[in-house]
């Protein structure tokens, strides 16, 4: 199978495994490390051929180094998912990033920082692949600087120091500039 069959099928194939059990599994495995292998990701989705599970490590894996980052490739994996809704897609991704063992559901700045530029770094690397199909994208060549990242997350936390998902949610509807990001990912329907 060819990487650009392999673009063609991620919403298929891995997506339509995406539920509520992968999604819990996605969250233990975030909590627990930080970095997958090709391996690791073969056992979140027994049913799938490990050809496409390969392919779909190495749109992650660029540099060939044999470890992804599992929350930028979970988090893409969710945010990719047709038949999940906007609301499932930022409460699964919120809690992927979520990891201060003594802050569970509250999420603190620096969280959410990492959040915003890993799930931007993962939906450019779908892009690239993508790109390489021609298929138009919305998202440039080039990643913001982190500073970006942190100018979105001081605005969106203001004085505060934590937020719940719901005030985070909340926040992102407001947000320009998340709201722009989410369209492409978000199904025509909602």
């Amino acid at each position: 199978m060819s990487s650009t069959h392999f673009i063609r099928i991620i919403p298929l194939v891995f997506t339509c495994v995406v539920n509520e059990q992968t999604l819990a599994q996605f969250t233990l495995i975030t909590q627990r490390e930080f970095h997958l292998d090709v391996n690791k990701l073969d056992a979140l989705f027994p049913n799938i051929s490990m050809e496409t599970v390969e392919q779909a490590f190495a749109v992650f894996d660029p540099k060939n180094s044999g470890m992804v980052d599992s929350c930028e490739l979970l988090a893409s994996l969710v945010l990719v998912a047709p038949h999940l809704s906007r609301e499932i897609k930022q409460k699964a991704i919120f809690e992927l990033f979520n990891v201060s063992t003594n802050r569970i559901g509250l999420m603190v700045a620096d969280e959410a920082t990492l959040l915003f530029r890993t799930v931007a770094v993962g939906a450019s690397k779908l892009h690239a692949a993508l790109a390489d199909l021609n298929v138009p994208s919305k998202v440039g060549d080039e990643l913001p600087r982190l500073s970006y990242f942190e100018d979105l997350t001081k605005a969106m936390y203001g004085e505060q120091e934590t937020l719940t998902y719901e005030a985070f949610a909340l926040l992102c509807l407001e947000m320009e500039d998340i709201e722009a990001f989410m369209m492409p990912w978000t199904r025509v329907t909602e």
